[in-house]
């Protein structure tokens, strides 16, 4: 997802006000799909049946990009920052489950501040941790919280926890 831009001298808002108003001037002549496209592109809208597709197709990493598109973490409400941790703590658990350890450091180390605010944060850092080195463990542990997780992620989108959500119809 493209961040919105700002026009020379503009602040976000505004900008996401003249985007409102460019896709709701495209629906009224019918542009649905250009409208649609140009929602997804600029994050005008929280599309929340796109973000439930992201999450039940397990894209761990475009589903943390896109929420992190409209809220930061730790400044956002406490449904919002809790899916948020949730997400980020399935797309660690996958990497240390398909044994990539590497790469997974920058994304551990801003999961892990995030964890002191979490009830259970000390019990995840822990689990984590013994994932990092165990790759048999990492492997059982991700499928049998996936699920867990997956369910309690969806349950808190259709909480709708972002102002302003377009629920949008399912493909």
């Amino acid at each position: 997802m493209a961040a919105t831009r700002c026009f020379r001298g503009d602040r976000a808002a505004l900008t996401a006000l003249r985007l409102r108003r460019i896709i709701s001037f495209l629906r009224r002549h019918g542009l649905y799909d250009t409208a649609h496209d140009l929602e997804r592109h600029t994050g005008a809208f929280f599309d929340a049946a796109h973000f439930r597709r992201l999450l039940r197709h397990l894209r761990w990493a475009d589903a943390s990009s896109y929420a992190l598109g409209f809220v930061t973490a730790g400044h956002c409400s406490r449904e919002a920052d809790v899916l948020i941790v949730r997400i980020l703590t399935l797309r660690v658990m996958a990497e240390f489950a398909a044994g990539r350890t590497r790469g997974v450091d920058a994304l551990f180390q801003r999961l892990d501040a995030s964890l002191d605010s979490q009830p259970g944060g000390q019990h995840l850092r822990r689990v984590l941790l013994s994932m990092r080195s165990d790759r048999a463990r990492a492997s059982r542990l991700y499928h049998r919280i996936t699920t867990l997780h997956l369910r309690s992620c969806l349950r808190l989108v259709a909480g709708s926890w972002v102002v302003g959500v377009q629920d949008a119809s399912e493909e």
